[in-house]
């Protein structure tokens, strides 16, 4: 089969113009006439773009069923480093680059204890608690058992770069295999797997993290935490469109991730 180019459309960079909404779907759609159409982005350059304030300062942590650490950089901060089979580097705009640590498993490994906490109720015959009710004593538990020297892995789906991969729990002992703190252990191993996934160097001289995501079950931490710092966040319902409305947020990132990073004023 064979088409003519001149019925394709211009091919345009990600983010950038690519025309105006004409007259005759304007009136069919009941919109503004020229209302200027921009080619599509990915949803993680999207909820970068439409979170971020410095990007060379900042460090943008996405928690939906997956998660996402990313870091937006240039040409010269790639240029000689040693290939990382699980950092994924995805065009941005105006010839950036985003860096890129995508576990399978982010809020999704938070959802499973969720789960199995279900499961268990039921296989008891007692019954199950609200979800909302569930995360949030979850939270609190979590919350409460900082201390706790469980150790989570949670690469419960594999990863992109080794599918093989899974996930578990060590350091149990008789007395420490607890409810709370195994909530602990699997936030702070949810976001130390990212910290694992991408080039240590390119998180050097970052001066905060910026969170979005639909729960922030993993972005909970004790302020006496040393390896914790206060974030600039911003919460909404999805990586897309999380961050359209931005907020201050004097909450720590259970992350340890050794950055002492403070919000702005």
């Amino acid at each position: 089969m064979v088409f003519r180019r001149k019925i394709l459309p211009e091919v345009v960079g990600a983010g950038t113009g690519a025309g105006a909404l004409i007259d005759t779907f304007a009136a069919v759609w009941k919109l503004p006439q020229g209302i200027p159409v921009v080619a599509a982005l990915g949803d993680n350059q999207a909820s970068i773009l439409s979170t971020s304030e410095y990007p060379d300062e900042e460090i943008y942590l996405t928690l939906g069923t997956g998660a996402q650490l990313t870091v937006v950089v240039d040409k010269v901060q790639l240029r000689g480093m040693p290939t990382i089979t699980s950092m994924e580097i995805r065009p941005y705009l105006d010839g950036k680059y985003l860096a890129v640590a995508a576990p399978l498993c982010g809020g999704q490994a938070f959802a499973w204890l969720a789960d199995t906490v279900q499961s268990w109720l039921r296989e008891l015959g007692l019954p199950e608690l609200p979800e909302y009710e569930l995360f949030r004593k979850l939270d609190a538990l979590g919350a409460a058992s900082e201390t706790s020297s469980l150790k989570v892995k949670p690469n419960f789906l594999g990863e992109r770069h080794d599918p093989g991969m899974t996930g578990s729990i060590d350091h149990i002992r008789l007395d420490n295999f607890s409810l709370g703190g195994l909530a602990a252990a699997l936030a702070r191993g949810i976001v130390a797997n990212m910290k694992t996934m991408i080039a240590p160097e390119l998180l050097q001289n970052r001066q905060r993290v910026i969170g979005s995501g639909k729960r922030d079950q993993a972005a909970r931490s004790n302020p006496e935490d040393d390896q914790a710092g206060i974030c600039s966040a911003a919460y909404g319902e999805g990586r897309e469109r999380g961050g359209s409305v931005r907020r201050r947020h004097p909450r720590q990132l259970h992350c340890s991730m050794n950055l002492n990073i403070k919000a702005r004023d």
